[in-house]
């Protein structure tokens, strides 16, 4: 942080200029995969490029210290590989229970056993509070994301929830979020909050899950109520 800082005073209008091309390249990512329909990871891979380019001939033309870490590769060391392999041990995890069927039996016992968008969404939401929101979100775009013909055709205006812009979706996103912050063990970032300001669990647990709680409840009180609004949702 002190080494960014220095760069910063020293050079604010090339600190602002890469700030704008990182944000650039990772808006590029989504284009480029709507674009081109390859992998995300390989924009992923060309907007990293770019960036290390960028950064390089800034360190030249600018005769910027080694010592202040502004090249990538200086940058790429202080990575944490520790969360990254988590959260590819995670997503791995997923795949498998996605290959074995799992997932699949379990979206299947959802849709019998409760059928309504927003309950079910609902429901992940509490999951979300003691499971973290990725594996989460994860596991539900493998058991919700591609649904047979045949099955849309049985009952087509509940299915139109899991289209692609439905409701489901749009519900996914907020409760998985948002339900998360219900507990601080519901995301890695209130796990690491914990560790590095040494928060309690019923600290937190007594001051702030029911704040987190309500407003969770009153967001989706408030979609419910604009999807009976036509045309809003």
């Amino acid at each position: 942080q002190n080494k960014n800082r220095v760069i910063y005073r020293r050079f604010p209008s090339v600190s602002k200029f890469v700030l704008v091309v990182g944000v650039c390249s990772l808006l590029f990512v989504p284009v480029f995969k709507t674009l081109t329909g390859l992998p995300p990871f390989m924009g992923i891979i060309i907007s990293l490029g770019f960036i290390w380019l960028i950064t390089e001939i800034i360190v030249r033309r600018y005769k910027i210290e080694s010592g202040l870490g502004a090249r990538v590769d200086q940058a790429a060391k202080g990575i944490d590989m520790s969360t990254i392999l988590f959260f590819l041990g995670i997503l791995m995890a997923v795949s498998v229970l996605s290959e074995a069927g799992i997932l699949g039996n379990l979206a299947q016992t959802m849709d019998e056993g409760i059928h309504e968008p927003f309950a079910m969404t609902t429901l992940i939401g509490y999951l979300s509070a003691v499971i973290d929101n990725v594996p989460l979100v994860s596991a539900c775009m493998k058991m919700f994301g591609e649904i047979p013909a045949e099955l849309v055709a049985t009952d087509p205006s509940y299915y139109a929830a899991f289209t692609q812009d439905g409701i489901f979706w749009l519900l996914l996103t907020f409760t998985a979020g948002v339900g998360g912050s219900m507990l601080i063990i519901g995301s890695a970032a209130g796990v690491v909050a914990m560790g590095i300001e040494k928060i309690p669990f019923f600290w937190y647990l007594k001051r702030f899950s029911l704040i987190a709680m309500s407003g969770y409840l009153a967001g989706i009180a408030v979609i419910w109520i604009e999807s009976l609004i036509p045309g809003l949702i």
